[in-house]
């Protein structure tokens, strides 16, 4: 917690940058490079450089889609108790989202 509270401030320490083909100046300060959390900054760049080498390095070059599905809350206690109806909503959805594309629908759920 400590290191978060002195993350960002030029007082507890910085880098001096020089660009070399202008050779001006500027000063960056030390961060806290904490990973809990705390420090939102710091937290937000290390999500940013491994989401970055995820796309980069790891995952193809291919379009996807992604799809949120809500239950309303009126109906909700229905799919809680009778976990069928909820294979049954999985089934709904697949169909709904794949017959666009020419997907067959999923025969095994009516």
């Amino acid at each position: 917690m400590y290191r978060y509270l002195e993350c960002g401030i030029y007082e507890n320490g910085f880098a001096r940058v020089r660009r070399g083909d202008c050779k001006s100046e500027y000063l960056v300060p030390f961060s806290c490079k904490t990973r809990g959390g705390f420090c939102n900054s710091c937290s937000e760049k290390r999500s940013l450089i491994f989401g970055e080498r995820i796309s980069n390095e790891i995952l193809e070059d291919l379009n996807h889609k992604h799809y949120v599905f809500s239950i309303p809350k009126i109906i909700r206690p229905y799919f809680k108790f009778n976990r069928t109806f909820l294979g049954k909503l999985c089934h709904c959805c697949y169909d709904t989202v794949g017959l666009p594309f020419g997907r067959e629908a999923s025969t095994r759920v009516r």
